[in-house]
């Protein structure tokens, strides 16, 4: 095991590392930053995942991380800079895993297509979409980087080993749709979901938060969750774990 000390913010390592905290740096790099005790021993545990180096803030951590080639202890300031959430424990810096490009062809399994912009609803979602055994997680180009710290909190580490494929914007999903009834969407004005019967092979969308899906969408079957009227409507992120686990509920 190699052992440095970085103290300046200057340094070409710190500035790499500090480029993670946004998805350019992430894309550019194939690097992210992993934070949580519980999450860092996980990610520790797995041999699927790649370690480039720990970020330690004291020298007192070092003997739990000796398994790796290089460790890094870092002053207090430049660490926090990193400890986005505050945890005050050691870091890991690792690198991404591929993400398959979309290719337009029907659904195997259960399905999930992610717009979400923002970092802790994609998540979040992909958490769910683990917990309920998605066969596929399709983010389009709306949608936040997986990798960003505040993903990777939401999804408990999920995000690092979620079936996740990249596709092109939305609106052309639903334009490529060539098997009928595999298209499905979450939507307010929807059949209710407690009267449906889910076929084996779904391709589901859920809208982003507070934009929905947009009204031209033809070749879609829209599904609504039962409320009660008092309530405008349902978190995205919850929204979307209620129809997988009607979904699952069904096709076991």
């Amino acid at each position: 095991m190699k052992i440095d000390s970085v103290s300046s913010s200057t340094n070409p390592k710190f500035k790499i590392w500090r480029s993670l905290l946004s998805s350019k740096g992430i894309r550019e790099e194939k690097l992210c930053i992993v934070s949580g005790s519980k999450i860092t021993k996980e990610v520790m545990n797995n041999g699927r995942l790649k370690i480039s180096c720990a970020l330690l803030p004291n020298e007192d951590e070092i003997n739990s991380y000796r398994s790796l080639n290089q460790v890094f202890t870092l002053s207090a300031d430049i660490f926090k800079e990193l400890d986005t959430f505050g945890t005050h424990a050691p870091l890991l810096v690792v690198e991404t895993p591929n993400i398959d490009l979309y290719v337009d062809r029907e659904p195997q399994g259960l399905e999930v297509v992610v717009p979400f912009s923002d970092p802790s609803n994609i998540g979040a979602v992909i958490r769910s979409c683990v917990a309920f055994g998605v066969s596929k997680i399709i983010l389009t180009q709306e949608s936040a980087n997986p990798f960003l710290p505040k993903a990777l909190r939401a999804s408990a580490g999920a995000s690092l080993l979620a079936p996740l494929v990249l596709a092109p914007k939305l609106e052309s999903l639903a334009s490529h749709v060539t098997v009928a009834n595999t298209l499905f969407a979450l939507d307010m004005k929807g059949q209710a979901l407690d009267n449906f019967k889910w076929p084996q092979n779904v391709r589901l969308i859920v809208g982003e938060e507070g934009q929905g899906l947009p009204e031209d969408f033809k070749f879609v079957t829209r599904l609504s969750i039962p409320i009660q009227d008092q309530t405008d409507s349902l978190n995205a992120v919850v929204a979307s774990s209620v129809a997988l686990f009607s979904y699952r509920s069904q096709r076991k």
